[in-house]
């Protein structure tokens, strides 16, 4: 294994791997305790000296919108972890693509062909995998972490592992596919079913249904069409995320956006506001940042008892 190679695995595994964990919760502290952060948000925008405002009246003003405020930075927070938890299976699908092309791309190694990530890495990644399961025979139903990652064969690898260790090794093998197809299913799957198109007086009608439960939801506004335009239903995951990421285009109140005489569509997806949602996002970040951990802390191993790779 190159040394930078070596380098490189033992900082993902002891603490490039916890960023995104690390962030989350973070993230998730605030939506369980928001109003510190609100008051900190709100007076360090307009808690400075204002020539127009007595000191007093302007604390009370601070005060009073730092309450106001405090239902929109948990919004802000829920969108911020899910944009985290897509982070995370993006580093995830780069990580592992770095480490299958690590010896047949004309830049060689893990670490260069980490640190020389393009948009679309991830996916490529994620594709293959759904490929290679998809292209599953009779004759080779399971599909191996030598297979994904394009690591020596277990055969190669029995005979220089202590036993005691192989065991997990070849659970690693055999568990890690499933777990790979899955988030490249989520990642890369067209879930048309959270695009939701309508016109602005249609926006009206559904955001005043007492059922919709609209309070409860955080918009992303993903696109304004010309009527009869139909959205591209791909890749919604990603595009939602970089929505969050890049321009923070959310609204909590996606009705005022309602023009009855305009017809434009308005395309957007809804996040929940939800205890149990954002649960399950937060644990899917654990489990990604976990399966980095586990790669990086297996070919470390791997190398570390004389496995070529």
């Amino acid at each position: 294994m190159r040394q930078r190679d070596r380098a490189f695995l033992l900082n993902v595994a002891q603490f490039i791997y916890m960023n995104r964990v690390a962030t989350a919760y973070t993230l998730a502290q605030s939506i369980t305790n928001p109003g510190p952060i609100a008051n900190l948000t709100v007076r360090g925008i307009h808690g400075q000296p204002h020539p127009l405002l007595g000191s007093a009246h302007q604390e009370a003003l601070v005060n009073e919108l730092s309450q106001a405020r405090i239902a929109s930075i948990q919004s802000i927070m829920v969108a911020r972890i899910f944009a985290e938890l897509i982070a995370a299976y993006e580093d995830l699908g780069a990580f592992c693509w770095a480490v299958r092309i690590r010896n047949s791309h004309r830049e060689k190694g893990i670490f260069v062909n980490y640190i020389k990530t393009r948009n679309g890495d991830s996916t490529q990644f994620f594709q293959h995998v759904i490929r290679e399961v998809s292209n599953s025979t009779p004759e080779k139903l399971s599909i191996g972490l030598d297979d994904l990652l394009n690591l020596p064969p277990q055969g190669e690898i029995q005979g220089k592992v202590p036993q005691e260790l192989h065991s997990m090794v070849e659970r690693d093998f055999q568990e890690k596919p499933k777990y790979f197809y899955d988030t490249a299913r989520f990642y890369t799957a067209d879930l048309g079913e959270v695009w939701q198109l309508a016109t602005a007086t249609e926006q009206v009608a559904t955001q005043s249904t007492p059922t919709q439960g609209a309070e409860s939801y955080i918009n992303v506004i993903l696109d304004a069409l010309p009527a009869g335009t139909s959205p591209n239903h791909s890749k919604i995951t990603t595009e939602v995320y970089n929505k969050i990421k890049h321009i923070f285009m959310l609204t909590e109140n996606l009705s005022a956006y309602a023009d009855p005489t305009d017809s434009i569509h308005i395309v957007h997806a809804s996040l929940k506001r939800d205890h149990a949602v954002v649960q399950d996002w937060l644990n899917g970040i654990k489990s990604a940042a976990g399966t980095v951990n586990d790669i990086a802390s297996l070919l470390i191993l791997l190398e570390g008892f004389g496995v070529a790779l």
